[in-house]
């Protein structure tokens, strides 16, 4: 029996497991077919939410699963047993940095021994969580150092840790050469400074970087019009702050004096995240 909240099922048609997280978000517990991973139980589930989100089988596990829950605690009081409250999980970590692979029903219901099979091919794999840049960054964020080298990361084709896929500026070589910071499979971050110029904010790396055709190392210059980003982001101006930087390759600007990109900050997956120094 457990007595935390069950986190994690089989998910059919991806053939791999799960967070409940992830299966919520996607909005698909209705309509695919997700499972109790262990081998002994197999028990179809869905998802539940009650300050957080978690797998629940209408049926219930089957005698000895180590999903099977305790469903009452003993009360100090004679009478009945009172109903255990809800835990509050941690928040999951994504494994996964980009798109969500996109679920498609299959065209039947797995067999028992079909279920076995999948729980068996995919005991001791990392359970998939797709995240956004910034779910990914926070997570660093938590994480301790050591535990950074523990925990798994996928960006593109690249299976890193979050140890591997984050790289600080402060110990690229000089000069660095911006070409050779490999956005797509990697999160640089560095100290920046922020300030207000007209209708504009402007964020600005104090690291310095070599373009192909600058003649000398130049920071990154970022140009954002207050009209057209987040509202948190004025919250940084004349703060210690700290840059995450992902999937975009910066160009020289005309006079050369910099290195700009244009922020979209509709993209979720790449562009960049802001963070207080700590």
């Amino acid at each position: 029996m457990r007595d935390e909240l069950m986190s994690d099922a089989l998910c059919w048609e991806l053939e791999t497991q799960v967070t409940a997280e992830y299966a919520d978000a996607a909005k698909v517990s209705e309509g695919f077919a997700f499972y109790c991973p262990h081998e002994v139980c197999l028990a179809k589930v869905h998802t539940a939410t009650k300050k957080n989100t978690y797998f629940v089988a209408p049926d219930r596990h089957v005698r000895g699963c180590p999903n099977e829950a305790r469903s009452t605690e003993a009360s100090s009081q004679l009478g009945a047993p009172r109903i255990r409250s809800a835990q509050v999980r941690d928040v999951p970590v994504p494994n996964l940095l980009g798109q969500p692979p996109k679920l498609k029903p299959k065209p039947r219901a797995p067999t028992r021994e079909e279920l076995k099979q999948l729980a068996s091919a995919v005991r001791g794999r990392p359970v998939l969580h797709p995240g956004t840049l910034e779910e990914v960054v926070d997570a660093w964020i938590r994480l301790a150092p050591e535990e950074r080298h523990l925990r798994p990361l996928t960006i593109g084709t690249h299976t890193l840790t979050y140890a591997t896929a984050f790289t600080f500026v402060r110990d690229l070589p000089r000069p660095c050469e911006v070409a050779t910071l490999n956005l797509d499979a990697r999160i640089v971050f560095g100290a920046v400074k922020v300030w207000p110029f007209k209708h504009m904010i402007l964020i600005e790396s104090w690291k310095k970087f070599l373009a192909e055709t600058a003649a000398t190392e130049v920071p990154l210059r970022l140009t954002l019009n207050q009209n057209e980003t987040p509202e948190h982001i004025a919250s940084f101006v004349g703060k210690g702050t700290t840059l995450f930087w992902h999937g975009v390759k910066p160009e020289l600007s005309q006079n050369g004096s910099s290195l700009r990109f244009k922020v979209d900050f509709s993209s979720v997956y790449t562009g960049i995240v802001l963070r207080f120094d700590e």
